[in-house]
């Protein structure tokens, strides 16, 4: 691994260098549209074939940290702890939900690592933190079109998990009296609740499960949509 400088962007599925000689802002973060990719083969070797949980990620990198100019972390409040004990500078965004009562006393105890919000609201449950910046998640703008369908039922795009609120929109459909399609990806760590709640749910009622969809059919299952 090089020493020249860069960004870090550390997320679970790899690491991205940014460019040492791209535009700098007066913060001295580089900035570019497109980032090298940085080959992490051997860096990652001692970790391969095994999962790379999210206490861990942070970790090993730390031990890297000086390679870069500053690091973006998208794992959550994992490299809170160490980093704060680093002299690198840092970011993390906040990519999930923030209402669950145990992220209060982390981010009491962290209310000064600058964290970024993927909307204002998102914000709500944690005042206290410290909030740098909102970059809301884009899409590219002719991704999804409308299609001359006519909508006839209630559908559901997205991830089953608790927290995604399937169980009340099969309720929903079913006390309006219309079918609901469920376009959803079911990740291992929700295949139980999948298997033991929603799934004898969705049998008992008006609604179809599809699984997961690619960009490519979202125009047309979105199109057929009473509401979403």
């Amino acid at each position: 691994m090089s020493t020249s400088g860069g960004v870090a962007c550390i997320a679970p599925v790899g690491l991205l260098r940014l460019p040492a000689d791209a535009k700098r802002t007066t913060g001295g973060i580089p900035l570019c549209h497109v980032g090298a990719a940085l080959d992490i083969s051997k860096l990652m070797a001692p970790l391969r074939g095994r999962q790379v949980s999210g206490s861990r990620f942070p970790g090993y990198f730390c031990r890297h940290a000086s390679d870069f100019d500053f690091l973006h972390f998208h794992v959550d409040y994992y490299p809170f702890s160490l980093f704060s004990r680093q002299p690198r500078p840092f970011v993390t965004t906040l990519h999930g939900r923030l209402d669950l009562p145990e992220h209060q006393p982390v981010f009491d105890t962290f209310s000064s690592v600058p964290v970024v919000s993927i909307s204002n609201s998102q914000r709500r449950p944690l005042p206290q933190a410290h909030w740098v910046r909102t970059v809301h998640h884009g899409l590219p703008e002719r991704l999804l079109t409308p299609r001359p369908i006519k909508p006839s039922y209630f559908a559901f795009l997205g991830r089953i998990a608790p927290e995604k609120g399937i169980d009340r929109a099969i309720r929903i459909a079913q006390h309006c009296g219309v079918p609901l399609k469920i376009a959803a990806k079911v990740d291992r760590n929700d295949r139980e609740y999948f298997d033991e709640q929603i799934n004898p749910m969705i049998k008992a009622s008006h609604s179809e499960f599809i699984g997961e969809i690619s960009d490519a059919d979202k125009s047309e299952f979105l199109s057929g949509a009473i509401a979403l």
